[in-house]
Formats: C-alpha cells, sequence, structure tokens
C-alpha cells in the first residue's frame, strides 16, 4: 500500500489519500482498497478521484485501477464493483 501511495505522489499532484482498508475481498483472495483524489497534471489539472484494489497472489501483484473525474466517481462506482466482484483468478 505505501508503494502505491508513493507511487501516486511522483505522478499526481495534490494526492490524498482518502480511505486504505485492508479487509477488501477480491475473487476469494485478500486485498486492499486505496481510495484517493489527485490532481491530474496530463488532463489540464482536473481533479479526479481514484480506486485501486490491490492482491497478492503467488508472488503476483494484481491492481485494479478506477479513476474519473471528482463529480462522476460514484456515477460509475456501482458498476465498477459488479465487475470487480465477478473477477476469478485461476492458478
Amino acid at each position: 500500500m505505501d508503494d502505491h501511495i508513493h507511487a501516486l505522489g511522483i505522478c499526481f499532484d495534490n494526492v490524498n489519500v482518502l480511505q486504505a482498508t485492508y479487509d477488501y475481498n477480491l475473487g476469494g483472495m485478500p486485498a486492499s482498497e486505496l481510495v484517493y483524489t489527485y490532481t491530474d497534471p496530463l488532463q489540464n489539472q482536473l481533479d479526479k478521484k481514484g480506486m485501486k484494489i490491490i492482491s497478492l497472489k503467488l508472488h503476483r501483484e494484481i491492481t485494479i485501477t478506477y479513476s474519473s473525474p471528482i463529480h462522476g466517481f460514484l456515477t460509475f462506482l456501482p458498476t465498477i464493483e459488479r465487475m470487480i466482484r465477478t473477477l476469478s483468478i485461476e492458478e
């Protein structure tokens, strides 16, 4: 989680972590969830909100990232969460 937060700070301006939880479930695997806001320097300093779901399996990191302008984040979040819940990862 700390590495992801550090990388966000390198890539984006004004990163603010809103939530960091360690009890997320990703396809039956334990995962972490990171929710944050930031300013995207590549999109005319647009203020955005993002979410990362991070899990480890067999020494591999699996990361799912969703972001949108702050005002539209909640619009598609239910669809994103349904997609994540249906994810299945085979060994």
